[in-house]
């Protein structure tokens, strides 16, 4: 049986900066999280990644900080839609949740999928150091039309596991801001739904700085990228 009293899920999609913010916890050098979650010695706690949770039957914890990538489905053939069942099934077995969403401006997290998930290797073999020794010398104008690509989503079926083919697909997506902040309204109305659980929900942007909004906050800062 998992049984975790506090979850701390640091959430957002792929390459928006997630694991940088985790590392900044643990090293103690953004103490507003800690402070706005209402913790003590987040620093002593342990992490791992959504993939890794949902395969452990047993896990039995006081507090535990997972990375959560809202986006990649568990067979990662497809670009899930937040809040799905895996992210529900998740949740079980947890007394309570703090939410931090990790919000990265479009043209940034465009940049950032570009720069470190296809111009980087992930793996340390030979097939990815190619691919990212390609990518490095495509502009990113060229990389963004090859994510146009008509049949990439019947690839990626076809080849599943393949997140050269994923990373592709999202970027299509994070081309445009609108599709951008539809999803992050999907995570947060799945978060909604789980209020009773909740202890604290931030939304954090992190660069240079952490920046930590209200709903409120962010509702104002994403007008400008939604038509109409």
């Amino acid at each position: 049986m998992r049984r975790i009293e506090h979850l701390l899920i640091v959430a957002g999609p792929t390459a928006c900066g997630k694991k940088t913010l985790i590392r900044e916890i643990l090293t103690s050098r953004v103490p507003e999280v800690q402070t706005r979650i209402g913790i003590e010695n987040l620093q002593e706690c342990p992490w791992m990644g959504a993939h890794l949770i949902t395969g452990l039957a047993e896990l039995k914890l006081k507090r535990l900080i997972l990375n959560y990538d809202f986006l990649w489905s568990s067979d990662g053939s497809t670009v899930e839609a937040p809040g799905g069942n895996r992210t529900s099934a998740i949740l079980e077995g947890v007394g309570e949740v703090s939410f931090v969403t990790v919000w990265t401006p479009p043209a940034r997290l465009e940049r950032q999928l570009i720069e470190g998930k296809l111009q980087t290797p992930l793996q340390a073999n030979n097939v990815q150091v190619l691919k990212a020794a390609i990518f490095r010398r495509l502009p990113h104008f060229v990389i963004r039309g090859l994510s146009r690509f008509p049949f990439l989503k019947q690839i990626n079926h076809w080849l599943p596991l393949r997140p050269f083919i994923h990373h592709l697909l999202l970027l299509r997506i994070y081309s445009h801001p609108d599709e951008v902040v539809a999803i992050y309204r999907r995570w947060f109305q799945f978060c909604d739904r789980h209020i009773s659980k909740t202890r604290a929900h931030l939304i954090v942007e992190f660069d240079r700085e952490l920046k930590i909004y209200s709903r409120d906050d962010w509702e104002s800062r994403i007008r400008i990228y939604e038509r109409g």
